[in-house]
């Protein structure tokens, strides 16, 4: 094993890694970090987080999806580690790229943990209340993004429901529609499998029954109140 101190040995692997220029012998500095990343646990530590920093401080759109790639192999047998660099990857969200949205969002469901999911809940409901602010543009898409995101993480810890169900009930007048669909989906799904929370749900579906705007929703919507109300 490296004589360095493990704080030293990070540093030098990230500092080789900014100093390529070319993209190509960037992304195979990446590529080796991958696959050298199944030796001692130590140097695991060491490579995983070069990776995750290297995904903050790097702006070119293209790189960060390679970066993404790289993490998603990582995790394969670093799941561990990487589910303690979460918050930080999560990072990346900030990132106006939809497709950089989608796979850290997909790579940030598939590390969440018991332990993470409080956490990874509150900043998802930050990001989706970011969506709805007129400076930044239209989101439609990246709030589709973020539902789904919420609604794997209730699905998953049931000790998140309820708090996510009533979070995301303020999208069912979603001007998206397949958005709109995908909470009314959750809603009903909800409904059916928490008694305990049935009544909550339909009291706050009558209050926002009449900002519903897609048919698709109303449908679903409808079938709740008819079926679930006392």
């Amino acid at each position: 094993m490296c004589a360095l101190p493990f704080t030293d040995r990070r540093s030098r692997c990230r500092r080789r890694i900014h100093q390529s220029t070319s993209h190509s012998l960037y992304t195979a500095w990446i590529g080796r970090l991958a696959c050298n990343a199944t030796a001692l646990c130590l140097c695991c530590v060491v490579l995983c987080c070069a990776v995750v920093q290297l995904l903050q401080d790097e702006s070119d759109d293209n790189v960060k999806l390679i970066i993404l790639g790289r993490l998603s192999a990582l995790k394969k047998r670093n799941e561990k580690i990487l589910q303690e660099c979460l918050m930080d990857i999560l990072r990346t969200l900030s990132t106006p790229n939809i497709e950089i949205r989608r796979k850290t969002l997909e790579l940030a469901m598939e590390l969440v943990s018991a332990r993470s999911v409080d956490e990874v809940v509150l900043l998802l409901k930050k990001e989706i209340v970011k969506t709805e602010s007129p400076e930044h543009g239209k989101m439609d898409d990246y709030r589709k993004l973020l539902v789904e995101a919420m609604h794997q993480c209730a699905i998953r810890f049931p000790e998140v429901v309820q708090t996510v169900v009533h979070s995301l009930m303020n999208y069912l007048s979603d001007e998206n529609a397949a958005a709109g669909l995908e909470v009314a989906h959750f809603v009903r799904e909800i409904t059916e499998e928490c008694a305990s929370l049935r009544e909550g749900i339909i009291q706050k579906m009558l209050e926002t029954f009449d900002d519903i705007r897609t048919p698709e929703v109303y449908r679903v919507a409808l079938w709740m109140l008819g079926t679930c109300s006392p």
